[in-house]
C-alpha cells in the first residue's frame, strides 16, 4: 500500500488500544511508516511530545467525552508545569 500511494504515509497500529512510544519508534524506525497517529494519546496530553522525550507520565484520556463537542475532553488537559 505504501509503495502503491507515493506521497508521505501514516499509520495507526489500532482502534481498540493506543499506541505507545516503544511501538510508535518501531513503526518508524522499521520504516513501516513516515509517522505515526496517536490521536486519543495527544488529545489527553497536548505536550505529548515533551513527555515522551523527557519520560514524562501521561494524562489519561477521558473517553466518555470524546466527540460530544465543547472543551471538555479536548481543550482542558494540563500540559507539564
Amino acid at each position: 500500500l505504501r509503495e502503491r500511494f507515493g506521497g508521505p504515509f501514516l499509520l495507526n497500529s489500532g482502534f481498540g488500544r493506543v499506541t505507545e512510544l516503544p511501538e510508535a519508534r518501531h513503526i518508524v524506525e522499521d520504516d513501516l511508516a513516515d509517522a505515526v497517529v496517536v490521536g486519543r494519546e495527544l488529545i489527553a496530553n497536548p505536550d505529548l511530545v515533551r513527555r515522551w522525550e523527557e519520560g514524562l507520565e501521561l494524562n489519561t484520556p477521558d473517553q466518555p467525552t470524546f466527540y460530544l463537542g465543547g472543551e471538555r475532553g479536548y481543550t482542558d488537559y494540563a500540559f507539564v508545569g
